[in-house]
């Protein structure tokens, strides 16, 4: 959930947007079903691992890493304040490795509008394999950051 407070009113501005209830995320150790559909506007929002167009493969297990890329994604849109589904179609048709390089790239569009760092967090969230941060490490990060 993200929340905002000052005297700019949208869309102009947030004001101190700060996100909340990660009390409501699933535990480290939360099940997961492995169903699931092959549906492109889902699967942006959905690390590599878990896309999948014959349903999610049972031997690979949740990790908080999946819900971190999420995050990262939503803070992408947020950044670029636009629909990654409506304005970046060459997702659509994108392998997972592909759509998540392409969602790396986006991130550097966010810089001018919402300065270097956070576009380097949304960076790690998104290449949150890649980072070579711990994970609970680069959920504190996300948790504590101020524009």
């Amino acid at each position: 959930m993200l929340h905002g407070y000052d005297d700019i009113e949208f869309p102009h501005g947030l004001g101190h947007a700060f996100l909340v209830g990660f009390e409501y995320a699933r535990r480290g150790t939360g099940a997961s079903t492995g169903s699931g559909h092959w549906n492109w506007k889902e699967d942006i929002y959905r690390h590599p691992d878990r896309q999948n167009k014959d349903g999610i493969d049972l031997e690979i297990y949740y990790t908080m890493k999946y819900d971190i890329y999420s995050a990262g994604v939503v803070l992408l849109e947020l950044g670029t304040w636009t629909s990654l589904v409506r304005d970046c179609p060459r997702l659509k048709l994108a392998e997972p490795d592909e759509r998540r390089r392409l969602l790396l790239d986006y991130c550097d569009k966010i810089a001018g509008a919402m300065g270097s760092r956070y576009a380097a967090l949304v960076k790690k969230c998104i290449g949150v394999d890649y980072s070579g941060i711990d994970v609970q490490q680069l959920l504190t990060e996300v948790q504590e950051f101020r524009l």
